[in-house]
Formats: C-alpha cells, sequence, structure tokens
C-alpha cells in the first residue's frame, strides 16, 4: 500500500484552535521522510545585511522539495534560514538531488553554506519519538500543515 497521498487525504481542520489539539494530528506514515534544510551561520549572515539572501535560500529549498512532483502535497514549514519537510518514502530519491541543487545554488550565488539532512519516520519512531501532522485551512482555499511530536525536534 503507498502512502504517497497521505497529507493530501488528511482531514482538514477548520481553526486553529482545533489545530493545537495535538490529539487531532495523525501519525506520519512510517515509510516518509523528514527532510530539514538550514543556512549555517545565518545569523551572522543577516547581521551582515544579508537578509534576502539567506531568505532566498529558505525558499529555494522549498521550491526545489515541492517540485519534485508537484501532484503530491508534501508539507513543509519555512523557518526563514532553511525549511523542514515530511517527504514521502517513494519521492526520496528525487528530493535528495533537488536539495543538493539548492545547497548548490545557495554556495555558488550566494557564498551561504546549507545544511540538508534526512531521516526516516520509522527510525524516529524506533526512538520512541511521535511525528504527527494536521492540516488547518486558513482561507477557503489555503491549508497549512501542523507539526507535533518529539520527532520534529
Amino acid at each position: 500500500m503507498t502512502t504517497v497521498n497521505f497529507y493530501h487525504d488528511l482531514p482538514v481542520l477548520e481553526s486553529f484552535t482545533e489545530a493545537i489539539e495535538t490529539d487531532r494530528h495523525a501519525p506520519v506514515p512510517g515509510d516518509w521522510w523528514i527532510a530539514i534544510a538550514d543556512v549555517m551561520g545565518s545569523t551572522k549572515a543577516i547581521e551582515a545585511g544579508a537578509y534576502k539572501k539567506v531568505n532566498t535560500v529558505g525558499v529555494a529549498c522549498i521550491a526545489a522539495v515541492v517540485n519534485v512532483d508537484r501532484s503530491v502535497d508534501m508539507p513543509f514549514v519555512f523557518g526563514g534560514d532553511g525549511a523542514t519537510f515530511a517527504v514521502p518514502g517513494a519521492l526520496r530519491e528525487r528530493a535528495i538531488p533537488a536539495l543538493r541543487e539548492a545547497q548548490r545554488l545557495s554556495r555558488e550565488s550566494f557564498d551561504l553554506l546549507l545544511r540538508v539532512g534526512l531521516v526516516r519516520v520509522s527510525d524516529l519512531l524506533d526512538q520512541g519519538l511521535s511525528v504527527r501532522l494536521a492540516k488547518v485551512r486558513l482561507s477557503p482555499n489555503v491549508t497549512q500543515p501542523t507539526f507535533s511530536g518529539r520527532g520534529w525536534d
């Protein structure tokens, strides 16, 4: 059984009040991966006036992963200097080169080092860490993921 559409198929919570009720969050399937991208030294770069460069790299990570397969909803959270994603196992091998390309862009275009890491959700679950996700409606046509559990830390 494929879990590629796990996030797409999640029921939409209609308010932030519902979204903060973590018992309403669904466990992320064990065959999914958590991908984290982070600009090294982003605080110093921002202090030096490179705020737009840092943010551009963070957004480039999102574009790289989301465009791996636009038919699949992949939840992510933007951190300003990077992003955290939940990636279906079936798309992991395509997400890796996309993130490597974001690393190259970061280094060559902005002289910023982008760290990237992936961990399988089942490995987090084996350590007793929960990885949960919900989807909340922001407007009639926009939803946002809500992450919970120690596996995201």
